[in-house]
């Protein structure tokens, strides 16, 4: 081959190879810079354990709350029993990632949204597991990008191990008005109906297991709403809340089965969270 030749022949291997880059690049997808990885929270709701205490120098001496303020000195507050509470955390791992990820589980309280991967099944562990046949503790569905989930978790064990099994997982789309009125989310995980008045003016009753959303465009003239709501099975209200209209706001109620003893004596309890829309 001549020296002409060759040189022609490499600048249309050359050629050949930049037209199959530039093939390449067209048919990847620009990257939207509006997308932004699922956010999750995963609350659990349940009954709290009675405060148990100990008084000093005594191995079996045990006592509730109001009895050891009739005792006096200087009481040793002591753990809560075995599965009487949720695990306060669980770890998950995460996309080609070597490390584990821990997640913090709010009990009964709002948690933050953490990021994670999309459209992946998560697995989460009560602790780290140290072989392939350790089971999870909890599974979370694959998630769309752009989205916003609150899990809550609600016991499934008898009276004395309530958390000794996995949990029951209850799947809460967390969304906003898009007309930017205060938006309401009410999730009923309890076993009772619940009964609802909104300024006495809307009333519902929230079935066992359901949960729906409102949004306050029509009562979102006046500075505050009045919500109330309270279980067919207990005599006192559950919640009372003034509510003030803002706007990209999310409030979310999510009613829970609470001991009387720890509960101001109603079986329904109340979980309350806020949320502002993503910018």
């Amino acid at each position: 081959m001549s020296f002409l030749a060759h040189h022609l022949s490499a600048f249309i291997t050359t050629c050949l190879m930049a037209n199959t880059l530039i093939a390449q690049e067209a048919s990847v997808p620009p990257i939207n810079k509006d997308l932004f990885p699922p956010k999750v929270s995963i609350i659990a709701l349940g009954p709290k354990p009675m405060r148990r205490y100990k008084m000093p120098n005594k191995q079996n001496d045990f006592h509730s709350g109001s009895r050891v303020a009739s005792l006096g000195g200087q009481a040793i507050l002591l753990e809560a029993p075995k599965y009487s509470t949720p695990p306060a955390q669980l770890f998950c791992k995460q996309d080609g990632k070597t490390k584990w990820a821990r997640f913090d589980i709010g009990f009964n309280n709002q948690g933050a949204l953490r990021n994670v991967p999309p459209l992946k099944t998560l697995r989460f562990f009560a602790s780290i597991p140290i072989d392939k046949s350790t089971k999870s503790a909890l599974k979370l569905p694959p998630l769309e990008l752009n989205t916003n989930t609150l899990f809550f978790l609600t016991p499934t064990g008898g009276q004395r191990s309530l958390w000794e099994k996995n949990p029951k997982l209850t799947t809460v789309p967390l969304t906003w008005s898009s007309k930017g009125d205060t938006r309401m989310l009410l999730i009923n995980t309890s076993q009772q109906v619940v009964n609802i008045h909104i300024s006495n003016g809307k009333k519902l009753s929230l079935k066992s297991g359901s949960q729906t959303r409102i949004d306050l465009k029509g009562l979102a003239q006046r500075n505050k709403i009045t919500l109330i709501a309270k279980g067919v099975n207990d005599s006192k209200i559950a919640l009372q809340e003034s509510i003030k209209t803002l706007p990209r706001i999310t409030k979310v109620y999510a009613f829970y089965n609470a001991a009387p003893k720890t509960n101001g004596g109603r079986t329904l309890g109340t979980f309350r969270a806020v949320y502002e829309a993503p910018n």
